[in-house]
């Protein structure tokens, strides 16, 4: 193999190394994207179930209990 010869088999080899490592951030990227939407759904999901949970027990406005009326 002469030295032009390799010379392209490097230059390929370098044009593959570079596309696949382009490839391998945007894979990267996309599914650090996904976990952080599924994160922040997660979140908003507890978030949720919090509210519910506070509004179960919470004691509702504008309702007074028995020591608030007077007889």
């Amino acid at each position: 193999m002469s030295e032009l010869e390799q010379n392209e088999v490097l230059e390929s080899l370098a044009d593959q190394f570079l596309e696949a490592r382009t490839r391998c951030a945007q894979l990267c990227r996309q599914y650090l994207h996904a976990a952080q939407v599924e994160f922040r759904g997660s979140v908003d999901k507890a978030k949720q179930e919090m509210r519910e949970l506070w509004d179960v027990r919470a004691p509702k406005k504008g309702k007074k209990g028995k020591k608030g009326k007077k007889k």
